[in-house]
């Protein structure tokens, strides 16, 4: 634009419309960004991100060994069918089992191949 001068109030604008705030405009705790912000003053470099399921405690067996399936569920043709296919997925949805006592759903964890923006601990219901 020919003519045209930059006023402080245009840096403003442009910077906002780019996703650049200052530390008195960032209101991580009182406001939602729909498309998130960019936080150079809280930012982590060189850091590796990792993600946590947690176990909920499914009654899924009647044993704390899980060789007996819940009578509830005992008779359901899923429940049978899917147990034979998948024992380890289902004793890893058991936190009272007796055996792998880590309180995480590794095959889960370990699966993650996204970039998080932190640690973040999960529970799933």
């Amino acid at each position: 634009m020919a003519g045209y001068t930059l006023k402080p109030s245009d840096f403003d604008t442009i910077r906002k419309a780019n996703g650049f705030y200052t530390r008195n405009e960032i209101q991580r705790y009182n406001k939602f960004c729909r498309f998130g912000f960019l936080d150079p003053y809280n930012t982590l470099l060189n850091t590796r991100e990792y993600l946590f399921f947690t176990k909920p405690d499914l009654h899924l067996f009647n044993d704390s060994s899980g060789s007996a399936i819940n009578y509830q569920i005992k008779n359901n043709p899923f429940f049978i069918e899917s147990l034979n296919l998948y024992k380890d997925a289902y004793k890893s949805l058991c936190i009272t089992l007796k055996g792998n006592k880590s309180p995480f759903i590794n095959i889960l964890s370990n699966m993650v191949n996204s970039s998080l923006n932190c640690l973040m601990i999960l529970v799933i219901l």
